[in-house]
């Protein structure tokens, strides 16, 4: 037998992603759904790729690569959250602080530094107004430390709207619109939520009684829209930015020798492999051609999707020896066996400890394979979601 071209799902793509470069992305809304087999969505046999999946991937490839180097020229641009589903807004949400409730936290990764606007509309309506009996005070908090704070309820609005209706909704839901904030560039946990006000029962006589699900007739977060940056004044430094320029060139004859180091650091660790010349070949291309027309860090980002696009990062693969008879047996390389191990343990590619174990040609050994597993299983990489 053989074994075939493995690809990489899309659960693994993020993994890989988020280890190469420290960054979390939704590999849902960049790649095509895979395949499955028996319920398993990495059998290698119906990971097949389609000149369709081939755009997708160098797609999201750019995608990726931007993100993680950022844009000190970025556009502004919208994104907008929504808490779960079926969420208690009469809850705290973990990972806001304690004595508050309902809400949402995300993590939103800012491509610049600049100025941003936060929007939590439809806070107020007419008609039929609810959650509007008491006074509630909403928080907004960008890493735990609060950026702004309202109020909305309590006997003048409701009045306001009973008396004025659409102009004083409007002037309420504006209290939180457009709230300016100043962030740097890389991932900041974002968090809207209100001031629990009282632990009291519901006294709603039209629903069914919980236990312990405290106040209700209460406003209720829908969605949170984060624009931006406008006026972007470069780009502070992030995880992945860290992870990527391994050096910096002190003058321009500097530049070349450390673009090489950074991308052979990249593809060491993407192809999950020592690289050669003819890997880099490709990499150093499109960063010549980017650097004639734009700095050093824009040629670097120019020059990472030719890394994620590449076959060597989205397949496994595991060649023959030359010239073997049917039905003979062989050993596979520890760079091809840390693969097999880290991927069936821990749904990953292989971590530094493991490929420079994999690179002295010492995996095979029993024990070196033994004192291997038992850190892999011992990690929490390896724990079921």
């Amino acid at each position: 037998g053989r074994v075939a071209l493995h690809r990489l799902n899309r659960a693994e793509y993020a993994a890989a992603i988020e280890d190469l470069l420290g960054l979390k992305i939704d590999a849902a809304a960049l790649l095509p759904k895979d395949d499955e087999a028996g319920g398993f969505d990495n059998v290698a046999s119906v990971l097949t790729v389609s000149p369709s999946f081939l755009d997708q991937y160098i797609s999201a490839a750019r995608v990726v690569s931007a993100r993680a180097i950022g844009n000190p020229s970025a556009r502004p641009g919208s994104q907008t959250y929504r808490p779960a589903r079926g969420a208690d807004q009469s809850a705290r949400v973990d990972g806001l602080p304690l004595g508050t409730r309902g809400g949402l936290l995300v993590e939103h990764l800012f491509p610049a530094d600049g100025e941003y606007k936060l929007n939590i509309p439809n806070m107020a309506i007419a008609g039929y107004v609810r959650g509007m009996e008491y006074r509630h005070t909403l928080v907004v908090t960008i890493d735990g430390v609060k950026v702004f704070q309202n109020t909305i309820g309590g006997e003048e609005d409701i009045r306001a709207i009973d008396q004025q209706q659409a102009p004083a909704v409007a002037a309420i839901n504006a209290r939180f619109m457009d709230i300016p904030v100043k962030v740097t560039a890389g991932p900041h946990k974002v968090g809207v939520m209100f001031v629990a006000r009282t632990f009291a029962e519901a006294d709603e006589v039209l629903h069914a009684f919980r236990p312990a699900a405290g106040e209700d007739r209460i406003p209720r977060i829908g969605s949170l829209e984060i624009q931006g940056p406008f006026n972007p004044t470069g780009v502070s430094e992030t995880p992945s930015r860290a992870r990527v320029f391994v050096c910096r060139p002190k003058n321009q004859s500097d530049e070349l020798p450390c673009a090489k180091t950074i991308l052979s650091s990249l593809a060491r660790k993407a192809y999950r492999r020592p690289i050669t010349d003819s890997d880099l070949e490709a990499p150093l291309g499109f960063y010549g051609a980017a650097r004639a027309l734009g700095d050093f860090d824009t040629a670097i980002r120019d020059a990472l999707p030719t890394i994620l696009a590449s076959p060597k990062f989205l397949y496994r693969a595991e060649r023959s020896p030359g010239g073997l008879a049917p039905g003979s047996i062989h050993a596979i390389g520890d760079v091809e066996l840390a693969s097999r191990l880290s991927f069936f343990l821990t749904g990953r590619a292989p971590d530094e400890g493991l490929l420079t174990v994999a690179e002295r040609r010492t995996l095979a050994s029993a024990s070196v394979l033994e004192a291997q597993v038992r850190w892999l299983l011992a990690e929490p990489r390896s724990e079921s979601l």
